[in-house]
């Protein structure tokens, strides 16, 4: 189960609600920041309405990918439409997405920039990587298959 990513205090207290941190008086934005992204997720509403609620997808860094304590960014889909919030990445044996796209920093800046529709591009051009965490059964539970149908992503058949 993935943990709460909390923000160090001292010196890398936050910034008054800016989910930023200060580093030898400089604001350091996170590489995944909540607020960019939940303003992507809102414009981008009618991709994750669909969903079932507690239906999450997880983003996480290609250097962090393969080990636990990175970050993770998930989007869950709740009654009240996308929410994003960022997680402390336990590794994928414990990530507790439904779907797990990794990429570097370029391909998340892209996909912020074009929104969700992107993704099927980006994933073609091999620069994100989707990796499903739950079973077929599961993913229909989420409604996740209409998702990737409508993203024209790949998903498992079985």
């Amino acid at each position: 189960m993935a943990v709460p990513l909390e923000v160090p205090d001292s010196p890398g207290r936050a910034a008054a609600g800016t989910g930023a941190r200060r580093d030898d008086h400089r604001i350091v934005e996170p590489f995944f920041s909540v607020a960019a992204w939940q303003a992507w997720a809102d414009r981008h509403r009618a991709a994750f309405d669909a969903l079932a609620p507690g239906t999450r997808i997880g983003q996480v860094r290609r250097g962090d990918a393969a080990r636990a304590g990175g970050e993770l960014l998930v989007i869950e889909a709740t009654e009240d439409g996308p929410r994003v919030r960022l997680e402390r990445y336990a590794g994928m044996a414990r990530c507790n997405a439904h779907l797990l796209f990794v990429g570097p920093d370029a391909a998340w800046r892209e996909l912020l920039a074009a929104g969700p529709g992107a993704a099927r591009r980006l994933t073609r051009e091999r620069k994100l990587h989707l990796y499903v965490m739950k079973s077929r059964t599961e993913l229909e539970a989420a409604r996740l298959d209409e998702f990737l149908d409508r993203l024209a992503l790949v998903h498992p058949k079985h």
